[in-house]
C-alpha cells in the first residue's frame, strides 16, 4: 500500500490542528492569578524598599562597596557622621539560589568594614547592602564579577 503525498500533507495538518486544540484546552483550564491576596501589603513593602534606595542614592559617594581581590574581602565604606553602623550584606547568585547567603557587618570609627569572601565562588553576584541610620533604612545594590 502506497501513501500519496496529498494524504501525508492532510494528515500533517490534522495532527497540527489536534495539537493546537490540546494546547488551547490545557491553557483554558489552567488557573492563572496575577494578583496576590496580600497585594496591598506587598505594595507597601515595595514602597519602603524604593524609599530606602532613594535615601541611599541621596547620600551619593558616602556609601561605597569596593572589592579587594588580593585580600579576598569587600570593603564597605560609609562616611556618615553616625558611626559605628551595623547592617547586613546579602549575596545573591542569579544562577543558583543555593549559593545565596547573608552576613552581618559593623563599621569602625572611620566608617569602614571588611566582609570576607570565603564563601564566594567565581561568577556573577548581586550584593545588597542594608543598614539603618537613626531608624531610617538604607539599601545599596551593586553587582560584581568575582
Amino acid at each position: 500500500m502506497k501513501i500519496s503525498i496529498p494524504t501525508i500533507i492532510i494528515a500533517t495538518f490534522v495532527a497540527f490542528a489536534v495539537m493546537i486544540g490540546y494546547f488551547v484546552t490545557v491553557a483554558m483550564r489552567t488557573e492563572v492569578n496575577l494578583v496576590r491576596p496580600d497585594y496591598y501589603q506587598e505594595e507597601l513593602k515595595h514602597q519602603d524598599y524604593m524609599e530606602a534606595i532613594r535615601r541611599t542614592e541621596a547620600l551619593g559617594e558616602q556609601v561605597k562597596v569596593v572589592l579587594d581581590r588580593e585580600k579576598k574581602v569587600i570593603n564597605i565604606l560609609i562616611s556618615a557622621p553616625f558611626n559605628p553602623i551595623q547592617g547586613k550584606v546579602k549575596f545573591y547568585r542569579p544562577s543558583s539560589s543555593k549559593l545565596d547567603f547573608e552576613q552581618d557587618f559593623i563599621t569602625n570609627a572611620e566608617g569602614q568594614s571588611e566582609v570576607p569572601l570565603d564563601r564566594l565562588i567565581k561568577g556573577n553576584w548581586k550584593i545588597t547592602l542594608a543598614f539603618e541610620i537613626e531608624g531610617k533604612k538604607y539599601l545599596k545594590e551593586t553587582s560584581l564579577n568575582y
